[in-house]
């Protein structure tokens, strides 16, 4: 199961980030479902990235000064990685636009946006920073109790946790963090805190998860109970979660599992004074279907659009090869199946044209290569026949046999056998399998012809290597 921070939906579910274990950067378009880009950084750049993390909406209303970075058209994706470093790339412009050094070597284990210009990272230091992205500055950098997660709640106020859940607020001026409240957390290190975000009003609950668990909490930050507002209970290992804007109190709330399946859930946390467990209110699986045999594909993270419709995006898939599908909440209720596709299906397993072994039409003038790339005498010179236009005939029975016969030379117009003037591919062969047999009937080749034509044949790929085990020869440790 991928990390739940290497992927993150943009603000408007339109596009999803995905940092693979291969390093490689890739944005899907959710509505057209297309692989919109691949993005690799540099090998300066290239780190491991613990993070991913779209910037909000942008304000229509801007400052009349744009900087280099509001220049930028769309979200900005901030990735953390293991070398200490975040990395701003712009989707748009396809490339890295800042690097901002946290803590090197301490790993960033989580970034928050509370803004477009304002960025906060978590080290492995446990050191929170704010930063400036249009200018790369650092604003402030703090200490606090333990890493694992963090979320902005106002420009001030935060929430850090590493198993238990703390509220702080920053103090700029002094470079120190103040202690709201605390909460019991879970028995693991936390991995996602999510914000219930209410229109023009303060945040007043906070989402959590952890890894190795099967419990998601609600926290009631106005309230001075160390318990939580509201458990769900899932009966599996929680991967991603994702939950709906707070409505009226009530929130929808969604987690993949380890086995691909996504629960749903409903509740009015200000209505829940018991504080009993939540249980899932539907399930769905995604399974594919071949010969009768279903497989499941895991439903790896989603989205909700909090529209009218009240529509979750839901991607599903395998690592680097994923679909999306958009369908309304309420026809989630109960235990769902839905049958689709697998997208990292092959081609191969499809019948296809290519498939078929085609004879290619022979003619006179034919100009065949042989293994090793040896040139074959093409075939006798035999007058067109009458309605032969391309010179097309059989060959007479005598000149068959005569190809037939490996030691029998050439006499007359008779085809002999294609002979190799070099050993190209035998000694790729024994490059590529380090076979020192195969390596040393290669070299033992006397034959100055052979030699040229062998090595005039290798592809560069394979200079390096030779040269490598020739080094070894001349040095006298020879062959096994």
């Amino acid at each position: 199961m991928a990390s739940v921070k290497l992927m993150n939906f943009s603000p408007t579910g339109e596009k999803f980030a995905h940092s693979g274990p291969d390093g490689i950067l890739r944005i899907w378009n959710t509505i057209s479902g297309i692989l919109e880009h691949e993005y690799q950084p540099s090998e300066h750049l290239t780190a491991t990235t613990t993070c991913v993390r779209y910037s909000p909406q942008k304000k229509e209303k801007k400052k009349a000064a744009v900087k280099s970075l509001e220049a930028s058209e769309g979200n900005l994706l901030a990735m953390g990685t293991l070398a200490g470093n975040i990395l701003i790339y712009s989707p748009e412009k396809r490339e890295i636009v800042a690097t901002l050094d946290h803590a090197p070597p301490h790993a960033v284990l989580d970034i928050t946006w509370h803004t477009t210009e304002r960025l906060y990272s978590l080290a492995a230091n446990n050191t929170l920073v704010e930063w400036d992205v249009t200018s790369g500055e650092k604003i402030v950098s703090v200490e606090v109790n333990g890493g694992g997660a963090i979320c902005a709640l106002t420009k001030k106020l935060f929430c850090v946790t590493s198993r238990s859940i703390e509220v702080i607020a920053l103090l700029r001026k002094s470079g120190t963090v103040n202690l709201k409240n605390s909460y019991t957390g879970h028995t693991s290190l936390v991995t996602q805190l999510l914000p219930l975000l209410v229109k023009d009003a303060p945040t007043r609950y906070v989402i959590s998860s952890s890894q190795e668990d099967r419990f998601i909490y609600a926290w009631d930050l106005l309230s001075e109970n160390e318990e939580p507002a509201g458990s769900f209970m899932v009966k599996d290992i929680i991967g991603t979660v994702a939950v709906s804007a707070l409505q009226e109190g009530a929130v929808t709330l969604s987690a993949t599992t380890r086995t691909g399946t996504l629960v749903l859930f409903t509740q009015h946390l200000n209505g829940n004074s018991q504080r009993k467990v939540v249980k899932s209110m539907g399930k769905l699986r995604v399974v594919s279907e071949v010969n009768g045999k279903q497989t499941v594909i895991p439903v790896v993270s989603s989205f909700f659009c909090n529209d009218v419709s009240s529509s979750i995006i839901i991607a599903y898939g395998h690592s680097s090869i994923l679909k999306f599908e958009r369908m309304s909440i309420s026809d989630l209720s109960g235990d769902k199946e839905i049958i689709r596709s697998d997208p990292s299906a092959t081609a191969a397993r499809k019948p296809t044209a290519l498939a078929k072994i085609v004879t290619p039409l022979m003619t006179k003038d034919t100009f065949i290569k042989g293994p090793g790339y040896v040139d074959v005498e093409p075939t006798s010179k035999v007058k067109r026949k009458h309605g032969d236009p391309d010179g097309i005939a059989a060959l007479p029975m005598e000149e068959r046999l005569n190809a037939l016969a490996i030691d029998k030379t050439k006499t007359g117009d008779a085809t002999q056998p294609p002979k190799a003037d070099n050993v190209a591919h035998l000694l790729l062969q024994g490059l590529h399998s380090k076979d020192q047999r195969i390596l040393q009937s290669v070299i033992d080749h006397g034959d100055k012809d052979t030699i040229d034509n062998t090595v005039r044949r290798l592809p560069t790929p394979a200079i390096v290597p030779l040269l490598k085990h020739l080094q070894l020869v001349i040095r006298g440790k020879g062959h096994k």
